[in-house]
């Protein structure tokens, strides 16, 4: 391997393009190539000294699950049909979880989950400074469209086949409010909104604009929250709480009250702020003892982030 000690301006441009390349090569479904995926992962089991194993090429994320557990139990539960439909991921663990099947570690190495690493392998490459048969297998494999693979004990490599399409906004965050983000031909499908994962039921009522002021503030995931009051418009949403604004600081927080919206709280307290990283307004709730002490919307913030007034008063950047 080459020393590298600077970037010429060619190389310094070669980035971006080989960045987009393998991000095309991720969005836009491309049909896998079986026999180059089989000689991929032979060639790391022949680096690993043991057999080949036997392939099943499958449709899915889930559908990967549920054959991992068919090779290695013998059966699947009943349950699992009622499981196939939700989203990727985390939605894939609760969905294998409530069919009470056992969670198969994937192998990221031979798919698009590796496609950061084949992106650096792949440049690297282009400019002379790796040249090894290593890294020409691996960009090989990476570039036979699968997905991802489950590597079971009982000798199988399962290997899931690319989604139809990839959605992304301008920031190239996984995306879409008209519908699914990512989807697989079995019709598993991701729900996505900024690169913040829903679920299909959320999805539907965030973007429908059919959840209440009530239910967006009571959204448990911070994410969630943010992008359900973006899309509702954080002013829309207290004006339609009829919200009482307290006290406005010259930083730009606002704290806000309203009534009767919580069992358990006669009054409870909100307070408006951005990000100053990525401009993000947050929503947050703050406790309605120290607002209604203060009823300062700084000193609120300082609650927050466990500071004393005094201290955050002092406190000139923020992330």
């Amino acid at each position: 391997m080459k020393k590298l000690t600077k970037l010429s301006p060619e190389q310094e441009a070669l980035m971006p393009v080989v960045r987009d390349e393998w991000i095309r090569r991720c969005d836009n479904g491309g049909e896998m190539d079986r026999e180059a995926v089989k000689a991929g992962i032979c060639w790391m089991y022949d680096l690993a000294k043991k057999p080949h194993p036997k392939f099943c090429f499958i449709s899915s994320p889930l559908a990967m699950q549920i054959a991992a557990n068919i090779f290695s139990n013998g059966k699947v539960d009943s349950a699992v049909g009622s499981a196939v439909g939700s989203a990727v991921d985390s939605a894939v663990d609760s969905a294998v979880g409530s069919g009470k099947l056992q969670w198969h570690y994937r192998f990221g190495w031979s798919g698009a989950y590796f496609y950061n690493w084949g992106a650096w392998a792949d440049y690297f490459t282009r400019i002379g400074i790796i040249d090894s048969e290593v890294s020409e297998n691996f960009l090989k494999l990476l570039r036979a469209n699968s997905f991802d693979s489950i590597l079971t004990d009982s000798g199988w490599a399962i290997v899931c086949e690319m989604p139809q399409y990839v959605k992304r906004d301008e920031q190239l965050r996984i995306h879409s409010v008209d519908g699914p983000a990512i989807e697989w031909s079995d019709t598993f499908k991701l729900y996505s909104i900024n690169g913040v994962r829903f679920e299909e039921e959320m999805f539907r009522k965030v973007t429908g604009g059919t959840m209440t002021a009530k239910e967006i503030l009571n959204i448990e995931i911070i994410d969630q929250r943010v992008v359900a009051l973006k899309l509702r418009g954080v002013e829309n949403l207290l004006t339609e709480l009829n919200a009482e604004e307290i006290h406005k600081s010259e930083r730009g927080n606002t704290l806000y009250a309203l009534n009767d919206i919580f069992p358990d709280f006669p009054k409870a307290y909100f307070l408006k702020y951005a990000c100053p990283s990525t401009g993000r307004v947050y929503v947050d709730g703050v406790d309605p003892e120290v607002a209604s002490r203060t009823k300062n919307a700084d000193h609120c913030m300082a609650w927050k982030h466990h500071m004393t007034p005094e201290q955050y008063s002092e406190l000139r950047f923020e992330s």
